[in-house]
């Protein structure tokens, strides 16, 4: 090849090309210059990190501690669903041939009514009319299940409300989880409300709330709300609002969470 010619003939490309080595050059130099330092320590800190991924981080011992402390935090998690789980009372709860579901709720309704009337005649603590039970306008048995729970815990928090000396038990109501009647469900922790207002004198509330807090049915029963506050005009009388709950516990799976 004749050097010279190619020169005359492409001296203007080889220029450029040379041009552009030379300024990728410069560059490299310039960007060597200004971060290969900090390149080549990131470099450095990656291997390092490479390779201490590569032994293993934890050992048999490590292993039984976590089985141990898993097995620890299992049997605690027990302890408290027991604590907080509502266990009913067999005549609340539903049973097989022994009618249909309404029917044993309304039997059921009728003989606490009357039990209950015959305690707070006794004691002359005023209940509202029918403890302000309203009839069933369902059929499903869950949500039949779920009242005859609230019947439970209504029985006893009026019980314990006469067995204190309370003058009156001004109202009450039962209400169910709204999880229940959506579509996100429950989750975790079911909760029925069972709201009572009372009015006594300052003695008789604090004894009631200490025998909801006894072992009177087993175990304490489980407090979500409670207000106590002196009636105006009369400072021997207090007004009590307290809700209490029915707790059910439920597994989550992970697709819930």
């Amino acid at each position: 090849m004749d050097l010279e010619n190619y020169w005359q003939e492409n001296r203007k490309f080889v220029l450029t090309v040379a041009g552009g080595a030379l300024v990728f050059l410069i560059a490299f130099l310039y960007v060597d210059s200004a971060f290969g330092d900090a390149r080549r320590t990131a470099a450095r800190r990656l291997g390092q990190v490479q390779n201490d991924l590569k032994e293993p981080r934890f050992n048999n011992n490590d292993k039984s501690l976590a089985e141990r402390e898993n097995e620890a935090l299992l049997a605690a998690t027990d302890t408290l669903k027991q604590a907080v789980a509502f266990e009913p009372r067999p005549e609340f709860t539903l049973r097989p041939n022994m009618g249909s579901e309404n029917s044993q709720y309304m039997g059921r309704i009728a003989r606490m009514q009357n039990e209950l009337a015959v305690q707070a005649s006794r004691a002359r603590v005023v209940l509202p009319e029918g403890l302000d039970i309203e009839p069933l306008k369902t059929s499903d048995t869950t949500l039949i299940e779920r009242h005859m729970q609230g019947l439970d815990l209504l029985s006893r928090l009026v019980a314990l409300s006469i067995e204190a000396g309370v003058d009156r038990v001004v109202s009450c109501k039962i209400e169910l989880d709204s999880g229940l009647s959506s579509r996100d469900g429950v989750g975790a922790i079911e909760r029925t409300r069972v709201q009572v207002r009372l009015t006594s004198d300052p003695p008789a509330a604090g004894r009631f709330m200490a025998l909801t807090q006894s072992d009177r049915f087993g175990k304490p029963l489980v407090v979500d709300t409670y207000d106590v506050q002196r009636a105006a005009g009369n400072r021997d009388e207090v007004k009590i609002d307290a809700t209490f709950l029915v707790v059910r516990l439920h597994e989550v799976t992970e697709e819930e969470n």
